[in-house]
């Protein structure tokens, strides 16, 4: 019986001693993972720190990204705005354009139209002073015929002036070329010669059949003379 008891007490002994061993192992695990479990929640709440400091700066940059979005879209609102009213000022200014080149146009005709004109004046210029040009050689002509005729030998108080002429002028109708080609002196003439108003002789001879040369030639120089003073 004692050696039993004795071996029950020894198994018990050994039993207590390895559970005692059991749990001082399971506490020290224990131990052990509490650790690791307080390093895994610091490493965790630092994640989670490192987290939220990732999403502040997202949000921040998110928030930054809207911004430059609204105001690219303002932006854009504002140049179709712009765009808008320039293409209004480009069809205005197109308008004003086709007007202006109306206007132009129809200021080019009337340049072209003045044109015409100015170059038909200059030849009706050109005309005239040929003419006039003419009708100088006429006058040097007759002059030169009439300083060869006997009235060059008249006194002063008998021949023509210029004033008598002039006054004539104004108070006597013009007499046709045709009155000069009879062969007898027109009566129109000869009151031309009677009249008291002109110091031309009222006894001037005729270009008739029994007329001399110089009386032809005198005859011819007061045709002219009288035609430069009454003209057509």
């Amino acid at each position: 019986m004692c050696d039993e008891y004795n071996f029950l007490t020894e198994s018990k002994n050994s039993i207590l001693s390895e559970l005692r061993n059991q749990v001082y192992d399971l506490h020290s695990k224990l131990n052990i993972l509490s650790q690791e479990k307080t390093e895994l929640t610091q490493a965790l709440a630092g994640i989670r720190a490192e987290l939220e400091e990732e999403k502040q700066k997202d949000n921040n940059e998110l928030e930054l990204v809207k911004k430059l979005l609204n105001e690219k879209r303002t932006q854009l609102i504002e140049s179709e705005k712009k765009k808008a009213i320039l293409a209004k000022e480009v069809k205005t200014l197109k308008e004003n354009a086709t007007a202006d080149k109306e206007k132009m146009d129809d200021l080019q005709q009337k340049l072209s139209k003045q044109h015409i004109t100015a170059q038909k004046l200059r030849q009706e210029k050109t005309k005239i002073q040929n003419e006039m040009e003419k009708v100088k050689e006429d006058l040097a002509q007759a002059e030169s015929a009439a300083s060869r005729l006997p009235l060059a030998e008249l006194p002063s108080a008998r021949r023509p002036t210029k004033a008598s002429a002039a006054k004539a002028q104004t108070k006597k109708p013009a007499v046709s070329k045709g009155a000069w080609k009879n062969d007898d002196c027109n009566p129109n003439l000869k009151n031309v010669h009677k009249n008291e108003n002109l110091d031309v002789p009222n006894e001037m001879p005729c270009a008739s059949t029994g007329g001399t040369s110089a009386g032809t030639m005198l005859n011819t120089f007061v045709t002219h003379t009288l035609f430069f003073i009454f003209p057509y």
